[in-house]
């Protein structure tokens, strides 16, 4: 028992065998072996990013309808426990050369960096300071990533990643599924957990990037390509237009990828596409969900954007964005200047104007160099942990330009160093 224990201080390492007898197979006791995989490295560091880029500024206290504090915030007990996992595990010998994700983490580190020095100037101090912690969260929680994910098992980690992708995402869509009322509706475009629409888009797009990644690593394959379908249905059923477009360029780029790139099992891509395809053929006329999302599509992407022209007033939002970052070009407007200049306190909707717009050039030469590098190594051939980090990296890319702020495009920061890792190991596999 004390050498389970002692164990704990060494996060990531092996736990030590004892010699014979009644030791030996006390390690093979099936709890035993649970409790040495709970405390390793890839564990702690699974669960804690996955969960940093699902819940974003969510708290419990959501839920009572109540306003919440910073405290009370998922985030912040995140970073916590990162941090603290740091100062754990920074002695243990790193696995990955820092030159793996020093390219994919420098752009950045110096575009919040950046952004955080144009409080400087912001027009409403006290308005922008909510985007400082912002700024302080994304900083802390990817430079103590990448520290963390170079002392770590990539293929380890990417399991327990999608892993806790899948619970928190499914939680989500039953939470949606066994509502009593049709939340999706024109009237309450809203989620049963208390977020919005496109949030939840982006939750069941992770959620079938997962799904599909575990369908080829498991046996049980035809399970998870029905909870991929599903997905999709439910980002459908959302009525988000930018997080199915999202989803279907993802998608798109997964499979032309893994089609011309990869080097082998080329026609797994064409048997996956098959395979998606009839079960969503499947699902659509045998449930409710189906026909709900055959409705909802006619409705917010037939009429709405083809026949009607909408655009929920985004062509208005951009354009202010690109006039205020023409009138302040180097260094932008000032972090949360739009806002503050915005008589409805909207902000722009798209990442890149946001960096333009607050950040002047400068701000928009480091997202773009950020982007251009990350997705550069995304095409790269890769392992199936490495081609579903780089789906979820073109999900998100997608659904910044049409909702969110750099907060909420937060997977852009931290997927290019999980991609990063995967690919290193992947280039090197391990001698075992």
């Amino acid at each position: 028992m004390f050498q389970y224990v002692s164990a704990l201080p060494h996060i990531g390492k092996a736990v030590p065998m004892v010699p014979s007898g009644r030791g030996t197979q006390a390690l093979l006791n099936p709890s035993k072996r649970l409790f040495s995989r709970l405390v390793r490295l890839e564990t702690a560091l699974g669960v804690l990013l996955a969960v940093y880029l699902l819940v974003g500024r969510w708290s419990p206290v959501r839920l009572t309808g109540q306003d919440a504090t910073v405290l009370a915030e998922a985030r912040v007990w995140v970073t916590s426990a990162l941090m603290i996992l740091l100062t754990v595990c920074i002695r243990r010998r790193p696995q990955i050369p820092a030159r793996t994700t020093s390219s994919l983490v420098l752009p950045a580190l110096l575009l919040l960096a950046y952004m955080a020095t144009t409080f400087a100037w912001t027009p409403e101090p006290s308005e922008a300071l909510p985007k400082i912690l912002d700024l302080v969260v994304m900083f802390l929680v990817t430079s103590s990533a990448v520290a963390l994910v170079r002392r770590s098992k990539p293929d380890e980690l990417a399991v327990v990643f999608w892993w806790t992708v899948v619970v928190i995402a499914g939680v989500n869509a039953v939470a949606m599924i066994g509502a009593s009322a049709p939340i999706f509706s024109p009237q309450n475009r809203v989620t049963p957990l208390g977020g919005g629409p496109n949030v939840f888009a982006r939750i069941m797009g992770l959620m079938c990037i997962a799904a599909l990644y575990f369908a080829h690593r498991t046996r049980v394959g035809l399970a998870w390509w029905g909870v991929a379908s599903l997905s999709i249905l439910l980002v459908v059923t959302s009525g988000s237009r930018g997080g199915l477009l999202a989803l279907s360029v993802a998608l798109s780029g997964a499979f032309l990828v893994h089609l011309f790139r990869s080097s082998t099992r080329k026609p797994q891509a064409i048997v996956a596409f098959v395979i998606l395809v009839g079960c969503l053929g499947a699902l659509v006329p045998a449930t409710t969900l189906g026909g709900d999302a055959l409705d909802t599509f006619d409705r917010r992407v037939r009429r709405l954007t083809f026949e009607d022209r909408y655009d929920s007033g985004r062509t208005t939002i951009y354009k202010s964005a690109i006039e205020m970052g023409r009138r302040y070009p180097v260094f932008g407007g000032g972090l949360d200047g739009f806002q503050a200049s915005s008589p409805q306190g909207l902000y722009q909707h798209n990442v890149f104007l946001e960096a333009f717009s607050e950040g002047g050039l400068i701000g928009l030469g480091l997202l773009s160099w950020l982007v251009l590098t990350a997705t550069k190594r995304s095409i790269r051939p890769s392992s199936v942990h490495g081609a579903a980090y780089a789906a979820a990296f073109f999900l998100i890319l997608v659904s910044s330009q049409f909702s969110g702020d750099l907060y909420d495009s937060r997977a852009l920061f931290l997927l290019p160093v999980l991609i990063g890792a995967a690919q290193y190991a992947h280039r090197t596999p391990s001698k075992r």
